[in-house]
């Protein structure tokens, strides 16, 4: 005679087998939505979910397979104990092939160190352009700028350009590097700011992202126009904020964390829409202004490519 269960199975075991095997299927898929829009996962819905699923759809059957595998299966069927089991080894190894191929679950790669460098800067004259840095590729959605790779300018008044700050003038700016970021401080000098300025060039559709501290203004620059800018007035904070530059067609948009600035466009003699237009088709370079006696803190630049 085949042996009495121990204890007596729940009633409802179909709708209870349902119920899990329901739980398991949303309880994956809100993972697999998860994983695919914000890069997190439960790894307890994954390893478990895969299993549940199976045993409830093995219970909807025949309520004796799914607790043939818990304390009620004692004196239940071989039968059934041996379908609960390949229905629960079923899952196990579902569970494994999401882990291995679907999802692909390992530790994230570590980022790569930026080489240092030193300053570098423009030695040109009156009527030699700067240089402009090759393209980047196509293929590259992201490039990081490392923060040694500036140029300091100031301001020369009668020929109404930004120009190279000559060794002399450099005397006057003090600078600290970290881990973390990069502290300048324009201390004397002959003009009231300090222009610290990106070589990479900003075309149509890319963003420049910075995050400062103390800077006077955020902007973008036309090192080939006479005093051709678009700028913003930096919020005063003592915590970093992060800027945001984007380039398009036809207009320059400011955020600071996440908050849009007005921009004020300047091109020579030029003012509003006519310097906007003006500014818009020249080369564009990110940069901010430390006023004379300030101190401005950055870190993390880098442009992203549409």
């Amino acid at each position: 005679m085949p042996q009495k269960p121990s204890q007596e199975m729940p009633p409802n075991g179909r709708l209870i087998a349902a119920g899990m095997a329901g739980a398991a299927a949303f309880g994956l898929l809100v993972n697999h939505v998860l994983i695919d829009s914000q890069h997190v996962a439960r790894l307890m819905i994954l390893c478990l979910g895969p299993i549940a699923f199976f045993l409830g759809l093995g219970g909807m059957i025949d309520p004796r397979i799914l607790w043939s595998v818990g304390k009620y299966g004692k004196g239940l069927p071989a039968s059934c104990k041996i379908t609960g089991g390949v229905l629960g080894t079923a899952g196990v190894v579902v569970t494994i092939l999401l882990l291995v191929f679907v999802y692909r679950l390992a530790p994230p790669e570590p980022a790569p160190r930026a080489r240092p460098s030193r300053l570098r800067f423009l030695d040109r004259g009156p009527n030699v352009k700067s240089e402009v840095p090759p393209e980047v590729e196509a293929s590259e959605p992201q490039r990081r700028v490392t923060p040694q790779d500036v140029t300091l300018l100031t301001y020369d008044r009668p020929s109404k350009r930004w120009v190279p700050m000559d060794e002399e003038a450099l005397k006057g700016v003090r600078r600290e590097d970290t881990d973390e970021a990069i502290t300048l401080e324009y201390v004397s000098g002959e003009h009231p700011l300090l222009k610290v300025l990106w070589p990479d060039v900003l075309q149509s559709g890319d963003r420049f992202t910075v995050q400062l501290k103390g800077a006077n203004s955020v902007e973008v620059v036309d090192v080939n126009g006479a005093d051709a800018n678009a700028r913003t007035g930096l919020p005063a904070s003592d915590t970093f904020i992060a800027a945001e530059i984007q380039r398009g067609p036809e207009r320059v948009t400011f955020r600071f964390d996440g908050q849009s600035s007005s921009t004020y466009y300047a091109s020579g003699k030029l003012r509003g829409d006519q310097a906007r237009a003006s500014l818009c088709a020249g080369t564009l370079q990110a940069a901010f202004t430390v006023k004379r006696g300030a101190q401005a803190e950055f870190r993390s630049p880098q442009i992203v490519k549409p």
